[in-house]
């Protein structure tokens, strides 16, 4: 039998060495040959890239360009009227298309009644009891009234007669006792009759006029004590009844009243055009103040909330929102171009109307960049613009004739100084320039070239091209910005704590990572 026998670790180990070497080296030299060709591209590349451009003199239009949107300067806003019944709101159940072209008293929108048609209900109910208690209570009162009339002119003269005859018998009671008295008295005297008979005769005297005396005191307490008695109890039921019967009408109107706005809510439930017009939703984006809101049925609505806006086309405006470093060169009256972003690309006239004097909020998205609200008037409105376009709007602030300048982005910051490469018979040079306004486009040079001079277009992709000086501190280079400070003494800027009117912050963008150069070359 052939026995096969196996390789011994260290003889293992002795053939893959060379292999694993090899390998090694073959992996250097390509990093070697990648890292040549990579810097023969990028040398190759820098000096086919560099692109100059040449410093000219003409007129300069300074002007800010923002983007807006197109609304009407006069728009009839159609707001929910309906009481808020609960946290969500009021649900709409019925809406117009969006778009719809509306006379005044079509119909706009329908929300959601069926609670208030179940509160109206138990409030009709609730209505009728308050009414049958206040017929109650006012019949109450015109019983008090009637009670007082009835004792006056009735169950006081009655007792009063009563009493009277009483008095009248007790009085011929007396006057009887008495003549008995003095008749028994003569006969006493004769001794007809007895001491004990005439003793009892005048018994009769006593009790006589002891009665009258009885009729009389009650005569006189019905007419000073009873009487009085009887008309305070009789007249504080007549007041408390009073009383009563305008608590109960009081809670009549009330209930009558609470009846009468349900029903009023129940009818603003329905919508109505209260004018001609265009319909537009009052959907609302999303933002640090509230939530998003898109008016479509079954979208809850608040009261007081706008839902739909009816424009007038024929008084149209742009609403945008200009930066801050922007706001000190613009001013109402200045001229605007207005350029619509639509299938057509109109452009039209315009004038800027009003800037706000304070900033829009922002939103958790939005920049450290604050932004002011501008309106600018569509002054030649073609009449087929709807709201929601968007435009571009260019606010001419200033027009400069014979005005050296070059393109925006021919221009270097570095260390808070502004630059210009130029090519120098020795090679790319660097040279300090002082800038003045541009308009996004270009840019005023106000010192440091001449009419003529070659720049590089793009000083930014070809940094390495010269040596820039050391910064104090770590500031990072970029382009001018479109806002520069019009003199040396505003680019040192404003004293600490203070932010410059109107300046814009330049855009901070990281240095490039320079690429290795070729020895010896520039």
């Amino acid at each position: 039998m052939l026995r096969i026998r196996p390789t011994p670790r260290s003889a293992r180990t002795a053939q893959s060495l060379p292999s694993v070497v090899v390998l090694m080296a073959l992996i250097a030299v390509g990093a070697l040959l990648a890292v040549a060709w990579l810097a023969s591209r990028g040398e190759s590349d820098s000096r086919a890239a560099v692109e100059t451009t040449r410093v000219s003199r003409g007129s300069f239009v300074f002007s800010v360009t923002e983007t807006g949107e197109v609304e009407s300067a006069r728009s009839v806003e159609i707001r929910c009227e309906v009481k808020a019944r609960g946290a969500a709101g009021t649900t709409i159940l019925e809406i117009v298309p969006e778009g719809t072209h509306v006379r005044e008293g079509d119909f706009l929108v329908r929300l959601d009644s069926s609670s208030l048609e179940l509160e109206r209900n138990a409030q009709q109910i609730v209505v009728h009891s308050s009414e049958a208690a206040m017929i109650q209570a006012r019949n109450a009162h015109d019983t008090a009234k009637i009670a007082k009339t009835e004792y006056l002119e009735g169950t006081l003269k009655q007792e009063e007669l009563t009493i009277q005859g009483e008095i009248f018998v007790a009085q011929e009671n007396l006057r009887r006792a008495e003549d008995y008295l003095q008749y028994s008295q003569r006969l006493a005297a004769k001794g007809y009759i007895t001491k004990l008979q005439l003793e009892a005769d005048r018994f009769g005297v006593d009790k006589a006029r002891q009665e009258l005396t009885a009729a009389e005191s009650k005569l006189k307490v019905l007419r000073e004590y009873t009487k009085a008695k009887m008309l305070t109890q009789l007249e504080s039921d007549i007041q408390s009844t009073y009383a009563q019967w305008q608590a109960a009408k009081s809670n009549y109107e009330l209930d009558v009243g609470k009846l009468r706005d349900i029903k009023e809510q129940v009818a603003r439930c329905t919508i109505t055009a209260p004018a001609d017009g265009q319909v537009k939703y009052a959907n609302r984006r999303g933002g640090r103040g509230g939530g998003e809101v898109i008016i479509e049925p079954g979208t809850p609505i608040r009261e007081g909330q706008v839902i739909i806006e009816l424009p007038d086309p024929a008084q149209m405006q742009v609403a945008a929102e200009i930066a801050e470093a922007s706001t000190k060169y613009v001013r109402p009256g200045m001229p605007a171009t207005i350029k619509i972003r639509s299938a057509t690309g109109e452009t039209l006239r315009g004038e800027v109307a009003k800037v706000n004097d304070y900033p829009e909020p922002g939103g958790w998205f939005s920049t450290s960049v604050k932004k002011y609200g501008t309106r600018i008037d569509i002054l030649d409105n073609p009449g087929n613009l709807k709201p929601g376009l968007t435009a571009e709007v260019t606010i001419e602030v200033d027009s400069r004739d014979d005005v050296l300048q070059l393109p925006l982005q021919s221009v270097i910051q570095h260390g808070g100084k502004y630059y210009c490469l130029l090519k120098s018979p020795s090679g790319w040079q660097r040279r300090e320039v002082q800038v003045g306004l541009n308009n996004n486009q270009a840019i005023e040079i106000r010192k440091g070239l001449a009419g003529g001079d070659d720049v590089v277009a793009n000083p930014r992709r070809h940094r390495q091209l010269v040596t820039w000086p050391a910064l104090t501190a770590p500031q990072p280079e970029q382009t001018a910005s479109r806002d520069q400070a019009e003199s040396p003494a505003a680019k040192s800027g404003p004293p600490r704590g203070e932010r410059p009117s109107g300046e814009k912050a330049v855009q901070q963008r990281p240095p490039r990572r320079q690429r290795p150069q070729a020895k010896g070359k520039p």
